[in-house]
């Protein structure tokens, strides 16, 4: 009796630790976005290439999934229509939006880049709506109103950016997340 319970308390405890996995992916992924403009930040201020830094940054990861997807025994397939997809998918939503993070965040703050990189679920609902995948939602567009008005409010010269001649560049920052919409959109479109 007392083993039984012993196992079913293992059990219930494994259960609880494989229901934090996902939560804890979460925030790890979470912290490395938010992170990633301030990693560009130093990465420019130190003197690395944007280019550079685009690149290996692109490839490391791309190579650390290559890894983990030969390890699961599951490798990309190599058909015309696969390759078209990942070409797609890592030109628009890989190197151009990097690239343009590294080059953007030389001239406006850290900070500003990574609110700039959280409107990408506003844009993808955006671009959702124009190419008609989505029906229009009262609530979902007075929050992308929402969003849009707080954006200017950044690019207002007295508000978070340091100079007046600074807001193009925050305009220039906004064409990662679009970038970044564009390829979720074609993601699931392509797929």
């Amino acid at each position: 009796m007392a083993e039984n319970l012993y196992k079913s308390q293992v059990q219930i405890t494994r259960q609880r630790a494989a229901a934090l996995i996902p939560l804890s992916l979460i925030c790890v992924l979470g912290t490395l976005w938010g992170a990633s403009a301030s990693l560009a930040k130093l990465a420019v201020f130190d003197g690395i290439q944007p280019l550079g830094y685009a690149l290996w940054n692109s490839a490391g990861a791309g190579a650390i999934l290559l890894a983990i997807c030969a390890w699961r025994g599951i490798l990309p397939r190599l058909k015309v229509e696969h390759i078209r997809y990942y070409v797609i998918c890592g030109v628009l939503g890989v190197a151009i939006p990097n690239l343009n993070v590294v080059v953007v965040v030389g001239h406006i703050p850290a900070g500003v880049v990574a609110v700039a990189l959280s409107t990408t679920p506003i844009m993808t609902y955006a671009i959702a709506l124009a190419w008609r995948l989505e029906r229009f939602n009262a609530m979902r567009a007075s929050g992308l109103l929402l969003a849009l008005i707080g954006t200017l409010f950044i690019i207002l010269p007295t508000a978070s950016l340091p100079t007046t001649g600074a807001a193009p560049w925050f305009v220039m920052a906004l064409i990662t997340p679009v970038l970044y919409a564009v390829t979720n959109v074609l993601a699931d479109r392509l797929r």
